[in-house]
C-alpha cells in the first residue's frame, strides 16, 4: 500500500504538467499555424484556466488514497474504543517491601506469542537482570510491568498485592519505567524530566545529570526540548530518559535496553548509577547484555 500510495503521488503531479505541456505545445502551434485563429489573450485564459484545474485532478487522483487512510484511521480509533477502561481510582496501596514477582506469565499479541510461562522475583536492594535477544519480549515485559498490558495467564504481584487486586493508579505510584523510545515532553529539559515547575528540585536534576555524565549539567535544565528531542544526540536522550525514571525516586525502577544506543563512557556513569540506586531500590534492567561493571544480584532469561 506504502509503495502504491507513493508512487500515485509521484504520477499525479507528472501527468498533470505533462498535460498542462502538450496544452501550450498545441495552442502555441495554432496561434502560429492561424494567427487569426486563437488570440493571444484567449491563449492566456486557457492556460491559467488549466493551472487552476491542476489541484482538482490532483484531489481526483488520490481519492482513493484518501478513502483508505480514513478507513485505516476509523478502524485504529474504533479499536481504541474497545479496550476496556483503565481502573483510575485514586487509592493508595502498603508496600512493606518493593519486590516485584512474576508468576508464569504469558503474553501473545494476534498470531504471535512472546512471553510463555514467564517467572521470575525482583527483591528490592538489588539489581535483578532479565535477559533477552531482540523480540524476546523484553518491552512487552516492561508495559506488564507498569500496567499498560495484562497477561494472557499467570499472575504478577507488587509486594503483597496482586495486580487484579489493585488500580493502575496505586501501581504507578510505586514503578517508574525508562523505554527508549518514551518522548521528552516539555518546554525545556527540566520540565520533561522532572514534570514540575519547583525550582527547589532542580538542583537535585543538576545532581543526577552530572552522575550520568553531562558536562554541562547545571546548564542542562533551562534548554529548550520539543517532542523529537532536537538538538540532542540519541545517547543524550536515552541518558535523560534513564534521568527522569530515577527523578521519580519510586521504589520500583524498570530499565528497557538502557545501554543500547550509549558509548562505553556513558554506560560506565550509567552502570555507577545504578549500582548506587539498589542500596534503595528496586532496579530491574531488561537488556541483551549489560556492561561489566553492572553489580547484577539476580540473573533471568526470557528465552
Amino acid at each position: 500500500y506504502k509503495n502504491a500510495s507513493a508512487l500515485q503521488s509521484a504520477v499525479h503531479p507528472m501527468l498533470s504538467y505533462l498535460l498542462l505541456g502538450a496544452l501550450m505545445f498545441t495552442a502555441y502551434r495554432i496561434q502560429q499555424s492561424t494567427p487569426d485563429a486563437a488570440h493571444g489573450a484567449n491563449l492566456i485564459v486557457v492556460i491559467m484556466l488549466s493551472i487552476q484545474m491542476i489541484p482538482a485532478m490532483k484531489r481526483l487522483m488520490l481519492t482513493g488514497s484518501y478513502y483508505k487512510t480514513g478507513s485505516a484511521s476509523l478502524a485504529k480509533i474504533n479499536a481504541l474504543t474497545q479496550l476496556p477502561t483503565e481502573h483510575l481510582i485514586k487509592d493508595s496501596i502498603h508496600l512493606p517491601e518493593a519486590s516485584l514477582t512474576f508468576k508464569h506469565v504469558s503474553f501473545a499479541y494476534p498470531q504471535h506469542p512472546v512471553i510463555e510461562s514467564f517467572s521470575c522475583t525482583c527483591t528490592p536492594k538489588s539489581i535483578t537482570w532479565i535477559k533477552g535477544d531482540s523480540g524476546s519480549g523484553k518491552s512487552t515485559l516492561s508495559k506488564l510491568a507498569i500496567g499498560l498490558l495484562q497477561p494472557q495467564s499467570g499472575e504478577i504481584k507488587i509486594g503483597p498485592h496482586h495486580y487484579q487486586d489493585i488500580s493502575v493508579f496505586a501501581l504507578r505510584k510505586h514503578v517508574a519505567i525508562s523505554q527508549a523510545d518514551m518522548p521528552l515532553l516539555g518546554k525545556n529539559v527540566f520540565a520533561a524530566l522532572s514534570y514540575h515547575t519547583d525550582p527547589d528540585k532542580r538542583p537535585h536534576l543538576i545532581a543526577l545529570l552530572a552522575k550520568l555524565g553531562f558536562a554541562d549539567a547545571h546548564l542542562l535544565p533551562e534548554q529548550a526540548i520539543n517532542i523529537s528531542g532536537f538538538g540532542f544526540s540519541e545517547g543524550e536522550i536515552q541518558l535523560m530518559n534513564i534521568a527522569r525514571a530515577v527523578f521519580t525516586r519510586k521504589p520500583i525502577l524498570v530499565f528497557d535496553s538502557p545501554f543500547t544506543k550509549l558509548d562505553t563512557s556513558a554506560s560506565a556513569h550509567v552502570c555507577k548509577l545504578f549500582n548506587e540506586l539498589k542500596k534503595k531500590h528496586t532496579v530491574i534492567v531488561l537488556s541483551d547484555k549489560p556492561p561489566v561493571g553492572l553489580e547484577i544480584d539476580h540473573t533471568y532469561s526470557l528465552k
